[in-house]
C-alpha cells in the first residue's frame, strides 16, 4: 500500500507531501519547532524519522524497529514502543528528539499487539497506553521514573469490550475514548453443483 504523509491548511487547501517512502505510518507532532515524527517501513523495518512541517529531507532518528512515537509535551523527548525484542519483552523506550541512544527503557509488561498509540500526559510524566491483558481493555499509566504502570480506568464488563482509540484533554482531567464489542459474522461460501 501508499502511505505517504501530507500536510495541508485547516480547510483541506495548499496541500504538501512530506514524505514519499510509500510505507510511513504512525506520526506525531512536534509542540515546538515544526516537525512531524514518524515510523517507515521503507527498509522493511519499522524506523524512526522526522521531517520539518515545511518539507525537505526525511532526519533519522533511531535504526532499530520502533512503532507508535509519541513527542513528550515540552518536545524533548520520543516515546516510542520497541519491536527489537521478543513480544514477552517489548519496552517503551525514550529517546531524545534529537535521535540517538535511547535515554531509558520502560518495562511496560503489555501484549504489543493489543496496544494503541502511546499518549503522554500533560505533565510529561507519564505514558498512557491501551492493554487488554485482563479481558476488557483498559488505559493504564506508565510513568517515565520507571515506576510500575497502574490502571487508568477500570473497565471489568462481561462483554469484553475493547478500546480502539482514546485521548486525553489538554488540562488531563479527562479521557476520551472510542470502545465496543468487535462484532464478526461468520459466512459459509461454498460452492454449488
Amino acid at each position: 500500500s501508499r502511505i505517504n504523509l501530507w500536510r495541508t491548511d485547516l480547510d483541506g487547501s495548499n496541500p504538501k507531501q512530506l514524505t514519499t517512502a510509500d510505507t510511513d505510518t504512525w506520526f506525531d507532532l512536534s509542540p515546538v519547532g515544526g516537525w512531524v515524527v514518524y515510523t517507515s517501513r521503507e527498509s522493511g523495518v519499522s524506523k524512526l524519522f522526522k521531517v520539518s512541517l515545511e518539507g525537505g529531507s526525511p532526519v533519522p532518528l533511531y535504526d532499530s524497529p520502533v512503532s507508535k512515537p509519541a513527542i513528550s509535551p515540552d518536545g524533548k523527548l520520543i516515546a516510542c514502543l520497541s519491536s527489537a525484542s521478543p513480544a514477552s519483552q517489548r519496552q517503551v523506550i525514550l529517546l531524545p528528539f534529537e535521535g540517538g541512544t535511547p535515554v531509558k527503557a520502560l518495562e511496560s509488561n503489555f501484549a504489543h499487539g493489543n496496544a494503541t498509540s502511546l499518549h503522554w500526559t500533560p505533565d510529561g510524566r507519564a505514558l498512557l497506553y491501551v492493554d487488554g491483558r485482563q479481558g476488557s481493555s483498559n488505559i493504564w499509566r506508565l510513568p517515565i521514573d520507571g515506576s510500575a504502570a497502574q490502571p487508568a480506568t477500570n473497565f471489568n464488563d462481561a462483554k469484553l469490550e475493547r478500546i480502539v482509540s482514546f485521548d486525553i484533554s489538554r488540562d488531563g482531567k479527562q479521557l476520551i475514548i472510542a470502545r465496543g464489542s468487535p462484532n464478526a459474522d461468520v459466512v459459509l461460501i461454498s460452492e454449488v453443483k
